[in-house]
Protein backbone atom coordinates (compact mmCIF):
# COMPACT_ATOMS: atom_id res chain seq x y z
CA UNK A 1 0.00 0.00 0.00
CA UNK A 2 1.26 3.48 -0.90
CA UNK A 3 2.45 5.46 2.12
CA UNK A 4 3.58 8.96 1.17
CA UNK A 5 6.52 10.50 2.97
CA UNK A 6 7.09 14.24 2.99
CA UNK A 7 10.30 15.90 4.11
CA UNK A 8 9.80 19.29 5.73
CA UNK A 9 12.54 21.81 6.49
CA UNK A 10 11.65 25.21 7.87
CA UNK A 11 14.63 26.21 10.04
CA UNK A 12 13.56 26.49 13.69
CA UNK A 13 9.88 25.94 12.80
CA UNK A 14 10.25 22.52 11.15
CA UNK A 15 8.38 20.61 13.86
CA UNK A 16 5.51 23.11 13.84
CA UNK A 17 5.36 22.96 10.06
CA UNK A 18 5.27 19.15 10.02
CA UNK A 19 2.40 19.13 12.54
CA UNK A 20 0.60 21.86 10.60
CA UNK A 21 0.85 19.94 7.33
CA UNK A 22 -0.37 16.76 9.01
CA UNK A 23 -3.33 18.62 10.56
CA UNK A 24 -4.26 20.19 7.23
CA UNK A 25 -4.13 16.81 5.48
CA UNK A 26 -6.64 15.37 7.97
CA UNK A 27 -8.82 18.50 7.95
CA UNK A 28 -8.91 18.45 4.14
CA UNK A 29 -10.08 14.85 4.18
CA UNK A 30 -7.03 13.60 2.30
CA UNK A 31 -6.14 11.17 5.10
CA UNK A 32 -7.93 9.78 8.13
CA UNK A 33 -4.72 9.25 10.11
CA UNK A 34 -1.32 10.90 9.78
CA UNK A 35 1.95 10.58 11.63
CA UNK A 36 4.28 13.56 12.05
CA UNK A 37 7.77 12.58 13.20
CA UNK A 38 10.75 14.83 13.59
CA UNK A 39 14.39 14.56 14.43
CA UNK A 40 17.53 16.56 13.99
CA UNK A 41 20.75 14.87 13.02
CA UNK A 42 23.07 17.33 11.37
CA UNK A 43 26.60 16.31 12.21
CA UNK A 44 27.20 12.83 10.80
CA UNK A 45 27.92 13.89 7.24
CA UNK A 46 29.03 17.49 7.68
CA UNK A 47 25.97 18.84 5.87
CA UNK A 48 23.95 21.25 7.97
CA UNK A 49 20.91 21.44 5.73
CA UNK A 50 21.85 24.91 4.49
CA UNK A 51 23.75 25.89 1.36
CA UNK A 52 27.50 26.29 1.52
CA UNK A 53 29.56 29.42 1.60
CA UNK A 54 29.27 30.99 -1.87
CA UNK A 55 25.49 30.59 -2.03
CA UNK A 56 25.13 32.03 1.48
CA UNK A 57 27.34 34.98 0.52
CA UNK A 58 25.20 35.69 -2.55
CA UNK A 59 21.92 35.37 -0.66
CA UNK A 60 22.84 37.57 2.28
CA UNK A 61 25.46 39.93 0.91
CA UNK A 62 24.69 40.09 -2.80
CA UNK A 63 28.28 39.29 -3.71
CA UNK A 64 28.59 35.89 -5.34
CA UNK A 65 31.93 34.13 -5.21
CA UNK A 66 33.66 36.91 -3.27
CA UNK A 67 33.41 35.58 0.28
CA UNK A 68 34.19 32.28 1.94
CA UNK A 69 31.43 32.30 4.54
CA UNK A 70 31.30 29.44 7.02
CA UNK A 71 27.98 27.70 7.58
CA UNK A 72 26.52 29.35 10.64
CA UNK A 73 23.38 29.39 12.77
CA UNK A 74 20.06 31.06 12.11
CA UNK A 75 20.44 34.32 14.13
CA UNK A 76 23.47 35.52 12.12
CA UNK A 77 21.70 34.59 8.87
CA UNK A 78 18.69 36.73 9.76
CA UNK A 79 21.00 39.52 10.96
CA UNK A 80 22.82 39.45 7.62
CA UNK A 81 19.49 39.59 5.78
CA UNK A 82 18.39 42.58 7.87
CA UNK A 83 21.68 44.40 7.26
CA UNK A 84 21.44 43.68 3.54
CA UNK A 85 17.88 45.04 3.48
CA UNK A 86 18.95 48.19 5.34
CA UNK A 87 21.82 48.75 2.91
CA UNK A 88 19.67 48.14 -0.16
CA UNK A 89 16.96 50.59 0.93
CA UNK A 90 19.25 53.21 2.50
CA UNK A 91 18.12 52.63 6.09
CA UNK A 92 20.65 53.65 8.74
CA UNK A 93 21.53 50.80 11.14
CA UNK A 94 20.07 52.61 14.18
CA UNK A 95 16.81 53.27 12.31
CA UNK A 96 16.73 49.63 11.23
CA UNK A 97 17.24 48.57 14.83
CA UNK A 98 14.21 50.68 15.84
CA UNK A 99 12.13 49.13 13.05
CA UNK A 100 13.03 45.63 14.23
CA UNK A 101 12.16 46.63 17.82
CA UNK A 102 8.73 47.82 16.64
CA UNK A 103 8.19 44.45 14.96
CA UNK A 104 9.08 42.66 18.21
CA UNK A 105 6.62 44.84 20.16
CA UNK A 106 3.88 44.12 17.60
CA UNK A 107 4.61 40.38 17.65
CA UNK A 108 4.51 40.23 21.45
CA UNK A 109 1.21 42.12 21.44
CA UNK A 110 -0.21 39.63 18.92
CA UNK A 111 0.91 36.83 21.25
CA UNK A 112 -1.33 38.22 24.00
CA UNK A 113 -4.32 37.67 21.72
CA UNK A 114 -3.93 33.88 21.64
CA UNK A 115 -3.94 31.57 24.66
CA UNK A 116 -1.79 29.13 22.68
CA UNK A 117 0.92 31.61 21.73
CA UNK A 118 4.46 30.89 22.91
CA UNK A 119 5.00 34.47 24.14
CA UNK A 120 1.97 35.98 25.83
CA UNK A 121 3.34 39.14 27.41
CA UNK A 122 3.64 42.59 25.98
CA UNK A 123 6.98 44.37 25.78
CA UNK A 124 7.75 48.04 25.30
CA UNK A 125 9.86 49.59 22.59
CA UNK A 126 12.40 50.50 25.30
CA UNK A 127 12.65 46.87 26.45
CA UNK A 128 13.21 45.73 22.88
CA UNK A 129 15.85 48.39 22.22
CA UNK A 130 17.65 47.64 25.49
CA UNK A 131 17.64 43.86 25.02
CA UNK A 132 21.06 42.29 24.50
CA UNK A 133 22.23 41.90 20.90
CA UNK A 134 21.94 38.28 19.79
CA UNK A 135 23.75 38.75 16.49
CA UNK A 136 24.92 41.77 14.57
CA UNK A 137 25.31 39.79 11.37
CA UNK A 138 28.99 40.56 11.07
CA UNK A 139 31.25 37.70 10.06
Amino acid sequence: MYKPVIRVENMCATGSEALRNASYAVAAGIYDVVLAIGYEKLKDNGYSGLPDSEVVAEWFMGKPDTYRVPTFSTPPQFALMANRYFAKYGIEPEEGRKLLAQIAVKNHHNGTLSPKAHFQREITIEQALNAPMVSSGSI
